[in-house]
């Protein structure tokens, strides 16, 4: 899944234990220099989210905030929203606070490693910067 139906870098590295669709060069793991790049389709999840779904997991790799943009006007048919937010990856166009906005405009109650974030309130919390992934669970 992706934020367009363009064809992705996809990189794995050579004892394929790693992977990412990463386009920033590096990852929470490192350099790339032992990762092996291929070309991958990729299609935009708004196509998928054609009626009601109860659960929607979501692991891509540092495009979690860009992914979920770009299906918003689709969210309100999904119940509950499991997001593995991957803090190293794609640092840029992947913010926490961005993404955590979108959950909050789409009226979605907000749990990010088991701490709830009242959805009528500014958000402000540090990341813990020695973890690398967080689980975010938005549900209505």
């Amino acid at each position: 899944m992706s934020d367009n139906d363009k064809p992705q870098n996809f990189y794995v590295n050579k004892d394929k234990t790693g992977w990412s669709i990463s386009n920033t060069g590096d990852s929470e793991f490192g350099p790339r220099l032992n990762f092996k790049r291929s070309i991958v389709k990729s299609i935009k999840l708004s196509k998928k989210i054609t009626s009601n779904i109860q659960l929607l997991k979501i692991d891509i790799e540092g495009f979690e905030t860009q992914v979920i943009k770009e299906c918003f006007k689709k969210l309100n048919n999904v119940g509950e929203i499991y997001i593995e937010y991957h803090r190293y990856m794609n640092k840029k166009q992947n913010n926490i606070y961005s993404l955590i906005n979108l959950l909050r405009k789409a009226k979605f109650n907000i749990n990010i490693d088991g701490i709830a974030i009242n959805s009528n309130k500014k958000v402000k919390f540090e990341v813990n910067s020695k973890k690398p992934l967080m689980i975010i669970r938005a549900r209505r």
